[in-house]
């Protein structure tokens, strides 16, 4: 039935547009916004403080997808406001204004203006440009062009007239700062800041705007002033002689009360080549006018120009103000540019070069323009300035960069320069001396005359020498001069030092360092370049350091001076005056100054897989690097794509999910393990190493021979005692590898050799291996011990070294049953392991305490009655820890919490709160606030203060509030406040927390030994610390108090008990009290957003439905930043919540009195307050299964699903196990989740550091087996797909790609630019070639040159992505234009007909079709090639090198070859006008024609399934053929007749129906079908259009494969991957008719049921736009899956009703869902 859904797998990478703007409240810091295709990104600029730019990092803030493509992105400080709001420009006049909403943690929309009517657009469908709103300077107003003849003004209002007060105010956002951005507490989000929109039709200012190019508002005029580039009529190179110059410049006044529009300056003559403006700031004002030839700067009747090539004198205009000959010879268009300071505009060319262009004012003479080229990159989309030292690059092309530069000083670096010179003589000087000195004794029998006559020749040569030595150039390479200032300055001092040296020198043999002044003037020269302004300070250079000299008096009498005086003398003042007359004699150049040169350092980037020109499916290598993947769910494949151009020119390796590297496998049936770290202090400060044998190709072939030492060659090797395989890079292929033969662990010797250090025995083995010895450094993070839980006992194995054995020593662990969880406590100090029916404390392998459940129900006897019944009678099913806090959960719903001691070193019971000890836990666990999303507000400060006085002055003034910077000291300890982490009174007392001296600095140190969390530790452990619980707890005193309030302060985080209860209500309380911090009820309906309810508001904890969805496992991780919440529930969903810090101005819940009685000092107490925190719901597109095919443990153990990890391959994250195990990275601190592709369901999960495997993890399979892994390493975990770029080895663009699946290798076509310098001359017959050479043509005065493609074929090896072979014997201007995998049929000779009879085997072949292109002037031609990738000799220690190409058919054609197919093992061709068919003749290597038939003008697409072709064309739509294989020819079948521009197509399969996918240059998806049964088909002639689905970027491939597991058992089901120009990926999904009537109903209750981003509309934004015909669809629309994944982002009462509104059931809905992301999950694996 052609049902269909289409669901984007990766959203668009290319950066269009992007602005900069404080977008976020209570912050300093700038925001970038990026717009790529339908999403918009946000991200905080993260610079450590901005005292380093180079170090400047992107955090992602949010993510806003859109259902619309955004054009433009403006930032607009509304008034009354504090901080600024998006503003956001579609297509087809649409404005959409979001602003962020601290209460929600998200993006909210504002404002909406649609400018879309039939009176506006004048009943015309297509325009140009894409209207883009600017935005007025000083925020007054905004302006859209749109329809070429409109402008759209969207006035704001002023402060006062709806907007909300309390802001920073109207100021010029450009000239807003970081503290302009601070904004009032709430959320401040305006309400409609923009009045009402009014549209002013240009024609009637100007009759001759009729199409606008451009629009900026221009600074410092009194009303808000637009600049308008616009052209009487449109015109190109080829219109020259009938128009040119058509381009003016109008600057209209917007006067907003009276509705006029005057225009009050205007220009005219500029070049048709306009395309951009870029508004320049006060003082010089005005704006610059981009044209293909010239810069241009226009400011009323003032303007400046500036060639970049030869043709801006010719036919560029008319400017008698333009400069004459720059140098420059280069194009414009397109180019991006942007603003950095008034005088300074960055420009990026479409090359990648990067200028500076320097705006002068010059009194009466106007603006002086000098462009300098600064730098090279790749071609930009925007280009954004977010400091004066900072500023990014976005591109289409390549990776978008964050760029920090600095302007050089030259002549401080020519400074640094020679005084280092003159150091580094000075030395050589001084080594002279001291060599004389040393032969001194040994020529004393000479005669005086021979000394001096040594001596004399010695002082007329050496100073020559040492000029020569360290000559200075005074231009570098690009011809910039050196300034010499500050020399002379330098010269006087160390003229100063060195008098004042010779005069402290003694007569005597004296120690000085060698020219010691001299290495002071050159610091001093390195101190003279000037450091980058706040932000941009890079690294000071180093000072020279020199060694020690020793110089006595018989020197100085030699040489009278001293030897600081003879290197001063003789080479540093040459060297300067050397410096000084070259620097004088160059002068400058071309008008550059020192300050022209700069210098460039990429700070981020972000990848970018666009645009995607090619595609294919690749079979993953499944050997890298020694790693196997071992899959258990069909073959492994990837998408292989090409990307970038040029410099950026890439592959781009995608897959679905992340497949780890499996470096080995533990044959033991676990149910779940644990990698132990055992930290020893003491024992670290012993060193450590590991050897190693392994063997090693052998670098020349050595026959080692001697008598007695002779080592004869091994035999067999000894079996490895490691299971994981050895360190290091791996063998290509299996068995290639050796083992270590040995392994040991070696004590520290008093000179340990370096890391990586070897030895080699010389013993040559077979093969040219040879045995080597690798010493290795132990590293003290190593994971001790493996510990394995089964079903009725635990293995301890130990993974020190190389290998995994079980320990033999004496173990106190518990090893007779299961266990529940073993983990380090107090830094790793102590490990504790749990078990059903108790735990234990040990110190390495030995017990220190043991608790049973029973001793803890005694333990607990304090608690509220009756529960030590209950502890007796349970065990533990589950365990959390978070140092030093331990949580167990009990079989009977209870938990018991325990905390570790640092000064005891065992653990302690804390007393259960009566509301807590009930039975209704359904889950608990801990949380480590490490990212300070818990951290106490201002206000709570601020009400402390205010609470606390006045409860002092009631108390009758004893205890008097101290003055302000008062000490800790002057409080009693029970009067402090209890307060979060980093709250102290002492901070309270001062005002701000964290400032002022530390309490601990006039305190003693803490005991030697113990860390800094164990501190915290101690005190929390002894009851003593501000965290205890209970009635008689006190603050800390005196100097332990105070240390370990410092080590709590700044090294250790404010830890919570989180807990579910079986009435879904969720809490968080503080540790160690217990106290309720955090509570919202109904947690279990997954709502959108979780915020905190007053506890009377709570439900009663005791009743609860037990049929209701409950939580079952939750945990609340830190990472990074940011905190989020993963919880599973009984309705075996999954949801992701992000914890933020959100403080509503309501405090009452922080304060709590104790009775109506007073403390003893008179005051009531102030306990800790409600954390301020908010939970927001995260979007994901993972729908779980059934879990009872994981088993559950021994016991009824609940091994925790939800695994948080640190420092995994440098990740940090939580792993999900489960059925689809998941792995959540947070990439820019921004939550990432990819499935981990393994063999089947994971049971448990554990980080695993190791000799063997580094930064690597374990993982239990479904079956019980044990496996060792490492993540990839390139893989980029960013973006919604896994990415590995592969670059090329040197610059190109990648044209095709295509997988050869026999010899596993993937053959790319790639072209790279050269210059032009001639020009073929025009065929006067009918060969192929041209009857004369080229034609040099002597290129004009700084013309910019042509270029041309340059192609090759070249190999690559999968899994280490290396070019084993290029094949490049292709003809001037030849053209690879299309590449493809066929399998071709052999046909025998002298047989006419093609059958079965007389064909012959099958071959795999590469065939790639030319075109030869010389011009308009000449004729197309082209060749097709067939290549057969054959097996060589590999490079030796290469073994993926063993293929290469081989040409096997070169088939001459007359006219390009566009497109390949292949049908029934018939090759078929696309060439020109004709469709031809082939067929192979392997005997004689030749392509034999067979059939052809007639194409209407040229083919964009063709491909073939079993006996049906499809073709499609540039203009006439497509065309289906039927291939009857009997005579191998082809029939016309059916047609669409109506017009299309076909970019791709591809057949899509529904069971046993067949369709046709095409995608147009309107951004269009079009199904059709061939239904004879319809009458509008015309008996089946016609192919009939189902439906049109809008896609918002350019279809480029279109690849259609199968999913590896059916959805059903009926037979396969095919998906079509959609591949875009912007890098977005896409899948069309058939599903069956009574799914699509379910997800129908569902998806049009989703339009009208949640709010959409930017108020837009879902399937208005799928409707089919510009150049639609408005005929009739024969099927129904496809529907858009990312609208059905808001499904799952709804609670359980939204949920409920967009079911019963949808007439279906949840479980239903959750099925279909499951259906559709199943193959989105596991389509590449």
């Amino acid at each position: 039935m052609a049902d269909s859904v289409y669901k984007e797998l990766q959203g668009p990478t290319g950066v269009d547009v992007a602005t900069r703007g404080f977008f976020l409240p209570h912050t300093t810091s700038v925001n970038l916004a990026t717009a790529r295709g339908t999403k918009v990104c946000v991200y905080s600029l993260d610079t450590d403080g901005f005292d380093a730019v180079s170090h400047a990092k992107l955090e992602l803030v949010a993510e806003l997808s859109l259902h619309g493509r955004v054009v433009a992105l403006e930032a607009v400080r509304f008034p009354g406001s504090s901080y600024d709001s998006l503003l956001i420009s579609l297509p087809e006049a649409k404005v959409t204004v979001v602003q962020w909403d601290a209460s929600r943690h998200e993006f909210v929309t504002t404002s909406m203006h649609l400018f879309e009517s039939d009176e506006l657009r004048s009943s015309r469908v297509q325009f140009f440009p894409n209207p883009k709103a600017v935005v007025d300077p000083d925020n007054r107003c905004a302006a859209m062009p749109i329809y070429n003849t409109k402008l759209a003004i969207m006035p704001f209002k002023e402060l006062g007239e709806g907007a909300p007060a309390g802001g920073a105010g109207a100021a010029g956002r450009a000239a807003a700062g970081p503290s302009e951005a601070k904004a009032s507490t709430g959320s401040g989000v305006s309400k409609a800041p923009i009045r009402s929109s009014f549209v002013v039709d240009l024609l009637e200012v100007d009759p001759n705007m009729r199409y606008i190019m451009d629009v900026v508002f221009l600074h410092g005029y009194y009303e808000p002033t637009v600049l308008v580039l616009f052209a009487s009529d449109l015109n190109f190179e080829g219109r020259m002689s009938d128009s040119f110059d058509n381009c003016r410049l109008a600057a209209i006044s917007l006067n907003m009360q009276t509705r006029t529009f005057p225009v009050i300056w205007h220009a005219e003559g500029l070049s048709h080549s306009a395309f951009k403006l870029v508004a320049v700031p006060q003082p010089i004002g005005g704006a610059v006018v981009l044209t293909n030839n010239a810069i241009l700067h226009y400011h009323q009747n003032l303007g400046a120009g500036l060639a970049v090539n030869g043709y801006a004198f010719d036919n560029d205009g008319s400017y008698p103000f333009l400069l004459g000959d720059t140098g420059f010879a280069f194009n414009l268009q397109p180019s991006a540019a942007a603003v950095l300071d008034p005088q300074n505009i960055i420009v990026v060319n479409p090359s990648g070069d990067i200028f500076m262009l320097h705006m002068r004012p010059r009194p009466a003479e106007g603006i002086k323009l000098t462009l300098t080229k600064v730098g090279g990159c790749i071609r930009a989309s925007t280009i954004v300035a977010l400091s004066p030292h900072l500023f990014f690059h976005g591109s289409h092309v390549g990776d978008a960069l964050l760029i920090a530069f600095r302007v050089r000083d030259l002549a401080a670096e020519a400074e640094a320069k020679a005084l280092a010179a003159a150091a580094a003589a000075a030395a050589e000087a001084a080594n002279v001396a001291a060599t004389i000195a040393e032969a001194e004794p040994a020529a004393e029998a000479e005669s005086a005359q021979n000394e001096d006559n040594g001596v004399q020749d010695m002082v007329t040569e050496d100073p020559p020498a040492a000029e020569a030595m360290v000559e200075v150039t005074a231009n570098d390479d690009e011809g910039k001069t050196l300034a010499s200032t500050g020399a002379a300055a330098a010269a006087a001092d160390d003229d100063n030092d060195n008098d004042d040296g010779g005069a402290a020198a003694p007569p005597s043999k004296r120690q000085k360092s060698a020219a010691g002044d001299v290495a002071g003037a050159a610091a001093a020269a390195a101190d003279l370049l000037p450091p980058l302004s706040p932000g941009a300070a890079f690294a000071p250079r180093p000072p020279v350091t020199l060694p020690q000299l020793e110089v006595d008096d018989e020197d100085v009498a030699i040489f009278g001076e001293s030897a600081e005086d003879f290197v001063a003398d003789t080479t540093l003042a040459q060297l300067r005056r050397q410096a000084a007359q070259e620097l004088s004699q160059a002068g400058p150049l071309l008008g550059r100054k020192a300050h022209d040169e700069y210098e460039f350092r990429i700070c981020d980037r972000i990848t970018n897989i666009g645009p995607i020109t090619s595609a294919t499916l690749s079979r993953a290598c499944e050997t890298t690097f020694g790693a196997v993947y071992e899959a258990g769910i069909g073959e492994l494949t990837e998408l292989v794509v090409c990307c970038g151009q040029e410099r950026s020119g890439a592959l781009a390796v995608l897959s679905t999910g992340i497949r780890p590297d499996t470096m080995s496998t533990l044959s033991l049936l676990g149910s779940a393990a644990w990698a132990v770290e055992v930290r020893d202090p003491a024992a670290e400060k012993n060193p450590r190493f590991l050897t190693q044998t392994v063997m090693v190709p052998a670098p020349v072939p050595t026959t080692v021979e001697g008598g007695d030492n002779d080592v004869a060659p091994t035999s067999e090797p000894s079996e490895p005692s490691s299971v994981l395989g050895k360190r290091g890079r791996d063998a290509y292929e299996e068995g290639s590898a050796k083992e270590p033969t040995t392994a040991g662990d070696e004590e520290a010797q008093p000179a340990p050799m370096a890391t990586g250090a070897a030895e080699d025995d010389g013993t040559v083995v077979a093969g040219g291996m040879v045995e080597h010895t690798e010493r290795i450094p132990v590293d003290f993070s190593w994971h001790k011990y493996f510990v394995v839980s089964s079903a009725d006992a635990t293995i301890v194995l130990s993974s020190a070294g190389f290998s995994i054995s079980e320990v033999t020593t004496e173990l106190d662990y518990y090893l007779e049953g299961p266990t529940v969880l073993v983990a380090p406590l107090l830094e790793a100090r102590r490990t504790i392991q749990v078990y059903p029916t108790g735990l234990r404390l040990l110190n390495d392998v030995s017990n220190t305490q043991e608790l049973s459940v029973a001793e803890l129900s005694a333990l607990a006897k304090k608690g509220v009655g009756g529960m030590s019944a209950r502890l007796g009678g349970g065990t533990v099913v589950a365990a959390f820890v978070a140092d030093p806090y331990v949580v167990l959960r009990l079989s009977s719903d209870d938990i018991v919490v325990l905390r570790a001691s640092a000064e005891s070193m065992l653990l302690d019971v804390l007393e259960l709160p009566p509301d807590l000890a009930v039975s209704s836990i359904a889950a608990a666990s801990l949380f480590a606030d490490k990212a300070g999303v818990t951290a106490v507000s201002d206000a709570f400060v601020d009400a402390a203060r205010a609470a606390r006085s006045q409860r002092q002055a009631a108390a009758g003034g004893e205890d008097a509030a101290p003055e302000a910077g008062a000490v800790a000291g002057d409080y009693d300890s029970d009067e402090e406040l209890y307060a979060p982490t980093g709250f102290t009174l002492d901070s309270l007392n001062r005002g701000a927390a964290g400032t002022g001296p530390s309490a601990a600095s006039s305190q003693p140190a803490a005991e030697p030994g113990a860390t800094p969390a164990a501190e915290a530790s101690s005190s929390a452990g002894s009851g003593t610390g501000p965290g205890a619980g209970g009635d008689d707890a006190s603050a800390p005193s005196g100097a332990t108090a105070g240390a370990q309030e410092a080590d709590l302060q700044f090294e250790s985080s404010e830890v919570y008990l989180v807990v579910a209860r079986r009435n879904g209500t969720l809490e968080l309380r503080h540790l160690p009290e217990l106290t309720l911090a955090f509570a919202f009820p109904y947690f279990s309906h997954a709502p959108a957003l979780v915020t905190d309810t007053p506890q009377v508001a709570l439900p009663n904890i005791a009743s609860f439905d037990a049929e209701a969805t409950q939580v079952t496992e939750l945990a609340l991780v830190t990472c990074g930043p940011r905190a989020y919440l993963v919880a599973f529930l009984s309705s075996n969903d999954i949801v992701f919540y992000e914890a933020f810090h959100y403080d509503d101005g309501d405090i009452s819940s922080a304060f709590e009195g104790e009775g109506e009685g007073e403390s003893e000092g008179g005051l009531a107490a102030v306990r800790k307050p409600h954390v301020a925190i908010r939970l927001r719901k995260v979007q994901h597109r993972f729908v779980q299964e059934e879990e009872s095919r994981v088993a559950a443990g021994a016991g009824g153990i609940s091994y925790g699903r939800i695994i948080p990890f640190d420092n995994v391959a440098g990740q940090s994250g939580i792993f999900v196990a489960g059925l689809n195990p998941m792995l959540c990275t947070f990439e820019r601190s921004y939550l990432r989740i990819h499935a981990m592709h393994v063999d089947g369901p994971v049971r448990s999960f554990t980080p695993y550091h190791s000799a063997s495997v580094e930064r690597g993890f374990s993982y239990v399979a479904e079956s019980g087996a044990i496996k060792f892994s490492t993540l990839p390493k390139a893989a980029d975990l960013e973006h919604d797909m896994v990415v590995t770029k592969v670059a090329m080895q040197h610059p190109g663009t990648p044209r095709a790609v295509a997988s050869h699946p026999t010899s596993n290798t993937v053959a790319v076509a790639l072209s790279h630019e050269e210059i032009k310098r001639t020009h073929p001359s025009p065929q006067r017959n009918k060969e192929h070639d041209p009857p004369n050479p080229p034609e040099e043509l002597p290129p004009p005065p700084n013309a910019a040159m042509p270029t041309l493609d340059v192609f090759e074929l070249v190999l690559f090896a999968p899994g280490v992505w290396e070019v084993i072979d290029v094949w490049a014997d292709l003809k001037p201007y030849e053209h690879i234009s299309v590449l493809k995998h066929v399998q071709l049929r052999h046909r025998d000779s002298g047989h006419r007909t093609f059958d079965e009879t007389t064909a012959g085997e099958w071959g795999d072949y590469l065939v790639a079709g030319t075109s030869v292109l010389k011009g308009e002037e000449n004729k197309v031609y082209g060749r097709l090639l067939v290549f057969e990738v054959v097996p060589v000799v590999p490079e030796p220690g290469k073994p993926w090198t063993n293929r290469r190409f081989k040409l096997r058919a070169d088939k001459a054609c007359k006219g390009g070859v566009t497109q390949v197919t292949v049908a029934r093992g018939i090759l078929l061709a696309g060439i020109e006008q004709t469709l031809l068919g082939y067929v192979y003749n392997a005997a004689k290597e030749l392509l034999e024609e067979t059939t052809f038939h007639d194409a209407p003008m040229l083919t964009t697409q063709l491909t073939a399934l079993k006996d049906y072709v499809m073709m499609g064309d540039v203009m006439k739509s497509i065309f289906v053929f039927f291939f009857r294989s009997s005579d191998a020819t082809v029939h016309l079948l059916a047609r669409d007749y109506d017009s299309l521009n076909v970019v791709t197509a591809e057949f899509m399969v529904d069971g046993k129906d067949m369709h046709y996918v095409v995608a147009d240059d309107a951004r269009n998806l079009r199904l059709y079908s061939l239904m004879d049964t319809v009458i509008d088909s015309r008996k089946g002639r016609k192919l009939l259009r189902r439906t049109t689905f809008h896609l918002g970027s350019m279809a480029t491939t279109l690849i259609r494969t199968v999913f590896p597991q059916p959805m059903t058992s009926s037979g396969e089901t095919h998906v079509n991957i959609v591949c875009s120009a912007d890098g977005s990926i896409g899948m069309l999904l058939p599903v069956d008719e009574m799914m699509y009537k379910r997800l129908a109903m569902l998806h049009s209750h989703l339009v009208t049921s949640i709010p959409h981003a930017g108020g837009l509309h879902p399937v208005a934004f799928r409707q089919p736009l510009a150049n639609f015909d408005g005929k009739q669809n024969y099927g129904r629309p496809v529907l858009d899956a990312n609208l059905l994944t808001a499904y799952l982002l709804a609670d359980a009462n939204q949920q409920a009703d967009i079911v019963r509104k949808s007439g279906t059931s949840h479980a239903t809905v959750w099925s279909n869902l499951r259906d559709i992301f199943a193959p989105m999950i596991s389509l590449l694996v």
